[in-house]
């Protein structure tokens, strides 16, 4: 099936981003993103990178040295230890009302009707209800995609630590996330129309 764009979640967390904030800040990183502008890693990229590989590491049953806590990456990556595969990608092409769109990913986790992604973070917030990975596009694509090709996911977890403690959200496979989704891309795909001209990126126009 032909499609007209190719997004993957990165790039809609920063529109969602922009549209919240709607600044400056948001808006370069954002056209950055879009035109693939590499910016410099900062000393929590590293960080997280570097975390990710002590788990993976574990689970693989390979033992390497770091500063991180004991006990918190026994906790994590025994969590993660039954999982099928690591760093997944999966693509689908969806209907929208303007055009077909392949979204595509690479997936942390991959269990049998699941999905795991492991996030490290500065701080950990929960507000008016709100939880901490709501707005964050991953497990909205997981689902999307997972559905359209016929083998639909349960749930996906975020599994985030801030380095001293650990935190699980789960979502559930429900239609509010697809239609959340759907939204997000329709005013997305307007806003990379609209500003056609300032991307250099033909990928994303499905070319």
């Amino acid at each position: 099936m032909e499609f007209k764009y190719a997004i993957p979640p990165t790039l809609l967390d920063n529109f969602v981003r922009f549209k919240k904030y709607d600044d400056e800040g948001s808006l370069s990183e954002l056209m950055d993103k879009l035109n693939r502008i590499p910016r410099e890693k900062t000393e929590e990229n590293e960080k997280g990178i570097l975390f990710e590989t002590v788990i993976n590491s574990a689970i693989d049953g390979i033992n390497i040295e770091h500063e991180f806590d004991g006990e918190l990456v026994n906790y994590i990556s025994s969590k993660l230890s039954r999982c099928i595969s690591k760093q997944k990608y999966i693509e689908a092409i969806i209907i929208t009302k303007k055009g077909n769109v392949k979204l595509y990913g690479i997936f942390d986790y991959e269990f049998p009707e699941m999905i795991a992604d492991l996030k490290t973070l500065k701080s950990y917030s929960i507000a008016d209800g709100r939880k901490h990975f709501q707005d964050k596009s991953q497990h909205r694509f997981a689902f999307a995609i997972a559905n359209r090709n016929g083998k639909p996911l349960r749930q996906f977890n975020y599994l985030a630590t801030n380095f001293r403690n650990r935190f699980i959200e789960t979502y559930m496979n429900e239609e509010k996330h697809i239609k959340s989704l759907h939204e997000d891309l329709l005013d997305f795909i307007g806003f990379i129309e609209h500003f056609k001209k300032h991307i250099d990126n033909p990928k994303l126009f499905g070319l």
